[in-house]
């Protein structure tokens, strides 16, 4: 006798199984277990989602913040290469245009002050290089601010070279679609 062939009874209001499904009906029973197997299957992937989801959602959080930090980073990045090639076109696009930036001698230029000390050579940077990687700390998606210690050797207009190790703190926000600094403070740091 054929396992399609049985008389099958009508369990719940679920209609009796025909054809391929009758025979599988048979060996697991019919209806309850029927959508007892639909409901663990449910279950199993509510409990992959929870699983795999809520991870994936945080690190995503995560890796937005790591992202703005590393843009915050690689402009200033930017900042340094320009002034190191006193370039100023790209030092217009990198500062705001109310910019204020600080020196370690407590001179302080405004945006437009500070490009032209530099075009006109009134400071030549050499070097400036961080002495440990710069930490950024994020208020929002649109405010950071840097700091970080940084070595620098400057020419000045009288023929020495000013070589202080400065802390530095500088304001990034976005205008116009992009990082550009706000604002830039250093300060000399501590003898050790």
């Amino acid at each position: 006798m054929n396992v399609a062939d049985l008389p099958v009874a009508d369990v719940g209001g679920v209609p009796p199984p025909r054809g391929e499904n009758a025979a599988m009906a048979s060996t697991r029973g019919v209806g309850a277990p029927r959508l007892q197997w639909q409901t663990q299957i449910a279950l199993m992937l509510a409990l992959v989602l929870m699983l795999f989801v809520s991870p994936l959602a945080f690190a995503q959080r995560t890796t937005l913040a790591d992202g703005l930090k590393a843009a915050v980073v690689r402009t200033d990045e930017t900042r340094v290469y320009a002034m190191l090639a006193a370039d100023a076109g790209a030092l217009d696009d990198l500062l705001t245009p109310d910019c204020l930036y600080v020196h370690s001698t407590g001179a302080a230029q405004n945006k437009a002050e500070f490009i032209a000390a530099l075009k006109g050579g009134a400071m030549k940077y050499q070097v400036l290089r961080y002495v440990a990687p710069p930490q950024v700390r994020l208020y929002g998606s649109e405010t950071a601010v840097l700091t970080g210690t940084m070595q620098i050797e400057v020419a000045l207009p009288d023929g020495r070279t000013a070589k202080p190790t400065v802390v530095v703190t500088a304001l990034y926000v976005v205008k116009n679609d992009r990082w550009q600094l706000a604002s830039y403070q250093s300060t000399n740091a501590p003898a050790k």
